[in-house]
């Protein structure tokens, strides 16, 4: 962990602190960036987002603006989309409903309405590698379908199983989004598109709990038993506010993972900042 800044570098850290302590309470008072439909709720966005063929793909897709997906009978001509998110932190009592939104292209206008389901798959892939023998393992039971309305969302359930998720203490959940009938070739907007408003969400309601900013995916977050369990780098300062911007509880140690003790704080919102020396992690989270 650095420690010895010079003037104008904690200057330029603090300055950037503030501003996102600043947006984190943003959140926490209903204002998003994020307009699905003017829906409010907590937004997480996926950490990976692809398409592929089926069978046959050798040609990485992760870093397109768009997701393809496409009905065909023979894999190597159908297209699907897979979506990983991160869920560390959340608590499943504190969300009534989970949904995965995909929003599509204008280019979409004249394609007819086919289904679409989508299913849960393993963790163990990334948009940088992923390839059609490198696909995670599907778990076949559909979650939910829903059929595509030209220029509306795709919207597709996954309450339940992200509650069960969180119970197991999975710290990601993944997913793979099909066509289930014929259709032409159906474009989605990912998470590198130039429309920030148009990306890929796992959006929670009744909640306030969420990732506000990822800037080291390395950091390893959890609430449990009444301890916040911090892991995944070594000299990690964590360091816990209240609504209002004021420290809470600040705590640093040089070991990989510790935690701390919050059965003494009330219940409510609170912003917890988690500082590396290569980056950082701010999580809201509900007592």
């Amino acid at each position: 962990m650095k420690t010895n800044y010079t003037k104008n570098e904690e200057k330029r850290y603090l300055t950037s602190l503030s501003l996102m302590i600043t947006f984190a309470l943003f959140f926490i008072v209903g204002i998003s960036t994020q307009n699905i439909n003017a829906q409010s709720g907590a937004v997480i966005y996926p950490t990976d987002d692809a398409y592929q063929r089926y069978t046959n793909g050798t040609t990485v897709y992760g870093q397109q603006e768009s997701l393809l997906i496409q009905f065909h009978t023979d894999g190597q001509w159908r297209r699907e989309a897979w979506l990983k998110f991160e869920i560390a932190g959340l608590d499943a009592e504190h969300f009534d409903s989970a949904t995965v939104i995909l929003s599509p292209l204008s280019t979409n206008a004249n394609i007819i309405s086919p289904m679409h389901t989508i299913r849960e798959t393993t963790t163990n892939w990334s948009e940088l590698t992923l390839v059609s023998a490198k696909k995670p393992t599907l778990i076949d039971v559909v979650l939910d379908s829903k059929e595509y309305t030209p220029g509306t969302p795709i919207k597709l359930d996954v309450t339940n199983i992200l509650k069960t998720r969180l119970a197991e203490e999975k710290d990601t959940i993944s997913f793979n989004i099909r066509p289930s009938s014929v259709a032409g070739a159906l474009y989605f907007h990912s998470k590198e598109s130039s429309q920030s408003e148009l990306w890929p969400v796992l959006l929670l309601k009744g909640t306030t709990v969420g990732l506000i900013h990822q800037g080291d995916e390395g950091i390893r977050f959890k609430v449990a038993n009444n301890k916040l369990i911090v892991s995944g780098r070594e000299s990690i300062k964590t360091t816990i506010f209240d609504v209002t911007g004021k420290v809470i509880l600040s705590k640093q140690e040089a070991q990989n993972s510790y935690s701390i003790n919050i059965s003494d704080l009330i219940s409510g919102i609170y912003i917890v900042s988690l500082q590396y020396e290569t980056g950082n992690k701010i999580v809201k989270i509900m007592l």
